[in-house]
């Protein structure tokens, strides 16, 4: 990752500040961009703002090792670079699989971009997305209305990120929002004891959200798997489930440990235990297996919900 010096570009002053202005007091970040000069230019105008440090890059494997070794809160980045992987890479973040900070603030950029993947974009937990060709200054203020203005993030079983709901969907559960913490926000300092607090309260937080969500899913699932099996339907209606299944048990088998939920650890290793058992046997299942998904999954949720009624300081 290069950082070269400025291009010899004036910040000229307007609603977002002037140089003299640090509104990124302490930030860290990245540009991504297969396009040189425009990063060049993008980075000489940001880098007067206060910025801790602020690299730029063309390729994804800069991204991933900064997040990786904690020393990025803000990326912007073109939603082309590393062959479309950025949403992957995001959403990763977003869901606690890379680095220790799923909250960093992340603009992506695409011209002319098709609903698939304006659809990707949304869906990886990105905060805003920004369309080509588009100014420096255009950015910074959507950077500075940022720092003020963060959505609360929403938890789904595939999704984490900002709520970007304009009213809730009849008929869906009530989702909670969550505060998460802000590192481009003057009041929140990255680097202090405070905002990591935040941040490990935030992920908390998340993690129980994500066994409520994952709970539900998992009887879902089974309440399509288990019949499918017992009327004969063809085992390619029922792949696609089976391997859901075995994805969300073991997410919620990985954060059960550190929410208040921990004591189902056992549960959902037999939950684990049966469905990949089905799984290994997927042609011709034990229907024995089959008949004791629905229990397990019912027993599972109930539990789950049960503990999750219990106010978080008298949980355990």
């Amino acid at each position: 990752m290069d950082i070269p010096p400025g291009f010899g570009l004036s910040l000229n002053e307007g609603s977002w500040g002037t140089m003299a202005e640090p509104l990124f007091d302490g930030v860290r970040g990245i540009i991504a961009d297969r396009d040189r000069m425009f990063r060049h230019t993008l980075h000489s105008m940001l880098r007067p703002l206060g910025f801790a440090s602020l690299g730029h890059t063309d390729n994804l494997d800069d991204i991933r090792d900064a997040v990786a070794d904690g020393h990025l809160d803000l990326l912007v980045a073109d939603i082309g670079v590393g062959e479309d992987g950025l949403p992957d890479l995001v959403h990763r973040i977003r869901h606690g699989h890379l680095g220790s900070n799923p909250f960093l603030v992340v603009v992506i950029l695409a011209a002319d971009p098709g609903p698939a993947t304006v659809r990707r974009i949304i869906d990886c937990g990105s905060d805003v997305v920004l369309l080509k060709p588009m100014s420096a200054g255009a950015l910074i203020e959507r950077l500075r209305n940022l720092s003020a203005n963060r959505k609360s993030f929403v938890v789904t079983t595939d999704y984490v990120g900002p709520d970007r709901r304009t009213s809730p969907r009849p008929g869906n559960q009530e989702i909670p929002l969550i505060e998460v913490p802000n590192p481009l926000s003057p009041n929140e300092r990255a680097d202090s004891p405070a905002f990591q607090r935040a941040t490990e309260a935030a992920i908390r937080r998340i993690n129980e959200e994500k066994v409520q969500r994952h709970a539900f899913q998992i009887g879902y699932l089974i309440n399509r798997i288990a019949p499918a099996y017992l009327i004969g339907d063809p085992v390619e209606t029922i792949r696609a489930d089976l391997d859901r299944l075995l994805w969300v048990v073991e997410d919620l088998a990985r954060r059960l440990p550190e929410t208040r939920c921990a004591h189902l650890v056992q549960i959902c290793g037999s939950v684990r235990q049966v469905a990949e058992r089905v799984h290994a046997r997927i042609e011709k299942p034990d229907e024995k297996d089959v008949r004791m998904m629905p229990e397990l999954a019912s027993t599972l949720r109930k539990a789950c919900e049960a503990a999750g009624s219990v106010p978080a300081a008298s949980a355990g």
